[in-house]
């Protein structure tokens, strides 16, 4: 399972920021099911923590980002259900979005695939996981 952390760039694009993940390779022994928990702590200057227990263990954390202005309204948003899995297809799981103007429109983790919807805002941070097959 790879976590991915995006920032959207001046063109529009996703530009990766950070990342992690686990593995049960071929080294161990597959357990019949997978079961573990992913937390994410959102930190000062933008900083995402993120810690994994799986099957193993992995820590890792996003580097700051320090805007030039004020952030006076953010959106935030996280995956409420259980998504339908597909191998090496990237899963939304969280958004977050910052803005130093006064008005903010609604936004949802499906607009991680349309990201010219975020047009405007001063930072826009998502996060994925892939399931990958191997």
């Amino acid at each position: 399972m790879d976590i991915n952390v995006y920032k959207l760039g001046d063109d529009k694009k996703w530009e990766m920021i950070g990342g992690g993940g686990i593995s049960i390779g071929k080294e161990r022994v597959p357990i019949e099911q997978l079961v573990g928990t992913l937390a994410m702590q959102l930190r000062e200057n933008n900083v995402i923590y993120f810690n994994i227990n799986c099957g193993g263990r992995a820590s890792f954390k996003t580097d700051e980002i320090i805007l030039d202005t004020e952030t006076m309204m953010s959106m935030k948003g996280f995956l409420q259900e259980f998504p339908r899995i597909e191998i090496d297809k990237e899963i939304p799981i969280a958004f977050m979005v910052y803005d130093s103007g006064t008005i903010m429109r609604s936004y949802s983790l499906q607009d991680y695939f349309e990201p010219s919807i975020f047009e405007g805002m001063d930072l826009v941070q998502v996060v994925t996981l892939i399931f990958r097959s191997e």
